[in-house]
């Protein structure tokens, strides 16, 4: 998650996610690699957010938290989130290593 009041950092948290995929030998490919795509998860602002794929298959998002959300949560500053799991990750990991 990052905050920040003049800014919601999706780029920090996308920079956050190509570092790690690169740190594994994830290449951007939506095939053999990760991709993300745009979704449409209620707690983030429509076209502010995305799935992310791993092999094909999603494995985590993000994006924006809505306004309402961090409302809930009395949340001052806009917030970007990232949810990754990281299994299918680590399975390929292994059997390539």
């Amino acid at each position: 998650m990052h905050s920040h009041s003049a800014k919601s950092g999706i780029d920090v948290i996308h920079g956050v996610l190509d570092l790690i995929m690169l740190k594994f030998g994830a290449v951007r490919d939506k095939k053999k690699g990760y991709d993300i795509v745009l979704s449409n998860h209620p707690t983030f602002l429509e076209n502010m957010q995305v799935e992310i794929t791993f092999l094909g298959e999603p494995i985590g998002n993000f994006g924006i938290v809505h306004p309402e959300v961090l409302k809930n949560f009395k949340v001052k500053y806009p917030v970007c989130a990232l949810e990754i799991h990281m299994d299918k990750i680590f399975e390929e990991f292994e059997a390539n290593s």
